[in-house]
């Protein structure tokens, strides 16, 4: 409660039904459908999906370029024309440039994991207080309804 509120205390308790689900069910629920835990997955996925392109730079590429078209002062006198043109390159002086993109890369990819294993550690924590504290409160309306 907020500092200085009002308030009074009770000595009913009102009846809580016993949930139909067990532990294990509760957190397979919320690690599956709560938004934040969801997204520090996302944002895991999105950081091994940057790790993967920076190692990609460092591989040799292959392109080519194709084109084809009309060259003359008329329609009926013009000539096709094509080229193709095709290009191989190699990184070698990438190396270390690479290396560093890496190194920051591999980085950010402990934060997310660490900050997603504290949201699913949190997440567990909260279910865990929850499950306690509904046996409590069981527990204790049946203790007032005997006395």
């Amino acid at each position: 409660l907020p500092p200085g509120q009002l308030f009074e205390l009770s000595q009913e308790i009102p009846f809580v039904p016993v949930p139909e689900m067990t532990l294990e069910e509760a957190l397979e629920r919320a690690y599956r459908e709560r938004p934040d835990y969801l997204a520090a997955q996302e944002r895991v996925q999105e950081a091994e999906s940057a790790r993967r392109a920076i190692v990609g730079e460092a591989l040799p590429s292959v392109r080519v370029t194709a084109d084809y078209g009309a060259i003359g002062l008329h329609v009926s006198s013009s000539l096709p024309t094509f080229s193709i043109v095709g290009a191989l390159s190699v990184p070698i002086f990438e190396g270390g440039r690479v290396q560093g993109r890496l190194a920051q890369a591999d980085s950010e990819l402990r934060t997310r994991r660490a900050r997603a294993e504290d949201a699913k550690a949190e997440i567990y924590y909260e279910v865990r207080t929850a499950f306690l504290d509904l046996k409590a409160m069981i527990f204790f309306s049946r203790l007032s309804s005997a006395c």
